[in-house]
Parts: C-alpha cells; sequence; structure tokens
C-alpha cells in the first residue's frame, strides 16, 4: 500500500500503524518485499528482532472510537481500538513482514525513545539473546 494512499484512507483502523511501519522502512530507504531469511545471507529468524519506539499511539483510531461510543454506544466502538491504539503496532508489522522470531516490542519515553531502544538492542545483543536487531524510533499520531 502505498503512502498516499494510506495518507487518503481516513477509514482504515491501521492508517496510524501502517504509517509509523512505512516510515519507519522508508527511514532506512528500504521496503522489505520478502522476508530475511530469504535473502542471500544466513539470518537465524530466532535470534533476529525488531524495537521501534514511538512517542504514542494511533489517535485516529483512538479518536473515532471515543466519538463513536459517545454518539452511537459501546457496540459501535472499532474491534481494532485496542491493538491499533498502542505504540507497538510498527514493530509488530516490521518484524512479522521481516519475519524474524526475536525479541519484538516497543519502548515509549517521548524525545529520547529511539536513543533507548538503540541502547535495549544493544543490551539483547551483550546479553547474547540476538545476533541481529533491526531498531529505531518514530512519530506518526495523526488524526
Amino acid at each position: 500500500m502505498s503512502v498516499k494512499r494510506l495518507k487518503t484512507s481516513k477509514r482504515s483502523p491501521g492508517t496510524t500503524a501502517m504509517m509509523r511501519y512505512m516510515q519507519c522502512s522508508r527511514s532506512v530507504q528500504w521496503i522489505p518485499t520478502k522476508p530475511l531469511r530469504s535473502y542471500c545471507f544466513k539470518i537465524d529468524i530466532q535470534r533476529a528482532g525488531v524495537i521501534v519506539g514511538s512517542g504514542m499511539g494511533g489517535l485516529q483510531i483512538f479518536s473515532e472510537s471515543v466519538q463513536n461510543l459517545i454518539e452511537r454506544g459501546r457496540r459501535k466502538i472499532s474491534p481494532f481500538f485496542n491493538p491499533y491504539s498502542t505504540t507497538n503496532m510498527g514493530s509488530a508489522l516490521l518484524g512479522i513482514d521481516l519475519g524474524v522470531m526475536g525479541p519484538n516490542y516497543s519502548i515509549s519515553t517521548a524525545c529520547a525513545t529511539s536513543n533507548y531502544c538503540f541502547h535495549a538492542a544493544a543490551n539483547h545483543i551483550r546479553r547474547d539473546e540476538a545476533d541481529l536487531m533491526v531498531v529505531g524510533g518514530t512519530e506518526a499520531p495523526m488524526k
């Protein structure tokens, strides 16, 4: 899905999470088209992980769900409200696309998010919990 289509799609529940993911993968000038294990070098996917931090979760789905709750009642809240409102969807979507099965989580520490993500990834490698970590931070709370 293109970034332009994501920006114009107002009804997609995962717009914010997908934009966060697209920003992360575009920041390294690479959009994964196949899992890491299918590249020419050998990677143990059990020992590869992703940490992508974000200051806050998806404001669009949060805002729409609260408005639906007030105007139309609790049965009209999107089932995607909880998963897409959390900060870890960028990391989760990137991990799924890469096919990694190691540590995968998000850190939210306001302005220090990216630095803390790099520190946490370095600790995973130092403690021999992972051999490869894809790490970064992004901010995409859109309405």
